[in-house]
């Protein structure tokens, strides 16, 4: 039976070590570009002020492409 690590472990790693905030920084950081900035710019939302009926035309035009 392989050894379990508990998060609490994986929490006081990061905690005492210098560059275990630095990683945890790095992290967020990174998930918040992801998530925020790319959507932004890459993921505008095109069915907006669409009714149902034009939004299920745009979906099939897009599928059927």
């Amino acid at each position: 039976m392989a050894h379990q690590q508990s998060p609490s472990r994986f929490r006081e790693f990061f905690r005492h070590r210098p560059t275990g905030r630095a990683l945890v920084l790095i992290v967020c950081l990174k998930l918040f570009v992801m998530f925020a900035i790319l959507r932004i710019f890459f993921f505008q939302p095109t069915l907006s002020g669409l009714n149902d009926g034009q939004k299920a035309q745009v979906v099939g035009t897009e599928l059927a492409e």
